[in-house]
């Protein structure tokens, strides 16, 4: 095979060299790198373009299952090769299902012009269900859940911002000498609520480390969640404050004496109701209940535990943290003075 294909890309490039005109291909170009690229090559005797590159041009190559197009059901065939102008078909199965019954049965020889008016791709065969569904479908992963859970304490904290009443007339927050929070009136114990705005949900697991400064929030009802994922996960929540971003809760300063903190966390639940009405389920006719989804979420606030008098710095208690630190070991050592000589 390999002297009868090298015969006749020599004659090919002869005739080219001679000032003959080799015979056009149909089909798109493509790449002689390509899987049978090569094959584009070759031509027969006559100048009529071998089977394979026929077949090709018409989408189908070997190795394929292809039925009859005009017969239903049809027997499966498998495209085994190519000769000079035929295509041999080897049948897989009959319409009812079972192998050929004879050896006289199993293989047949078609035309290349009659094959690709007749046989055509199985659209069972094209068709395959992915291996991941329903099973990796999004409301089923872990990624999706933890998405659509930190959308809705997102959507908490944005109905508390909303909701709780202005403390621009109750208090200042101040960056000189040092960045902080103080009242500019006498405030009622409990009547000060702090809003905890801030744009980023964590999401952690029981063996990472909980950032300094970090709330946890908790999703009661109607969590996304899998059971397994509840148990692993626990939502934090941040204080955001920037030059940008002036959140008298992210200003509120810290003390590690407990009896010196005047403001607390404590929380504030939200009970969120969604109704969702699908392309057609508004028409007058349908008696279909519009469908929606129920969650509630604990969030927290900051809260005065004792009466405020005008100039107070606002304090929250925050206990030492314990961290883990890592081992020195001499290798290190050694490896960052070599680096460094």
């Amino acid at each position: 095979m390999q002297s009868h294909l090298q015969f006749l890309i020599t004659k090919h490039v002869g005739a080219e060299a001679a000032g003959g005109q080799a015979p056009p291909l149909s089909g798109p170009s493509r790449d002689p790198r390509s899987s049978g690229g090569e094959l584009r090559l070759v031509e027969s005797q006559q100048g009529v373009v071998e089977a394979i590159v026929k077949l090709r041009s018409h989408g189908f190559d070997l190795d394929m299952t292809v039925v009859e197009s005009k017969k239903a059901p049809s027997d499966v065939f498998r495209i085994k090769g190519t000769t000079h102008d035929q295509v041999i078909l080897a049948k897989l199965q009959t319409p009812s299902g079972t192998s050929p019954s004879s050896q006289s049965d199993l293989e047949r020889t078609v035309p290349v012009k009659d094959f690709v008016s007749t046989y055509v791709l199985p659209l069972a065969g094209m068709v395959q269900r992915h291996p991941g569904w329903p099973t990796k479908s999004p409301l089923q992963t872990d990624a999706y859940q933890l998405h659509m859970a930190k959308a809705m304490v997102n959507l908490a904290l944005a109905h508390v911002s909303q909701t709780a009443l202005s403390v621009d007339d109750l208090v200042e927050v101040c960056h000189k000498p040092a960045r902080g929070v103080r009242a500019t009136t006498e405030i009622a114990a409990k009547a000060l609520k702090l809003v905890l705005d801030c744009f980023k949900v964590l999401a952690l697991r029981a063996d990472e480390a909980v950032p300094l400064g970090a709330v946890k929030v908790a999703i009661t009802t109607g969590s996304p969640l899998s059971d397994a994922l509840q148990q692993a996960i626990t939502f934090y929540v941040s204080p955001t404050f920037s030059d940008l971003f002036v959140s008298p809760a992210g200003a509120v300063g810290y003390t590690s004496v407990a009896a010196d903190a005047n403001m607390v966390w404590d929380t504030c639940t939200v009970a969120t109701v969604t109704v969702v009405s699908m392309p057609g389920s508004a028409s007058a006719k349908s008696k279909a209940k519009p469908k929606g989804t129920e969650f509630t979420v604990e969030v927290p606030v900051l809260l005065n535990s004792v009466k405020l008098e005008a100039s107070t710095e606002l304090l929250v208690f925050r206990g030492a943290t314990k961290r883990k630190v890592a081992p020195i070991l001499m290798t290190t050592l050694v490896a960052k003075r070599t680096r460094v000589g």
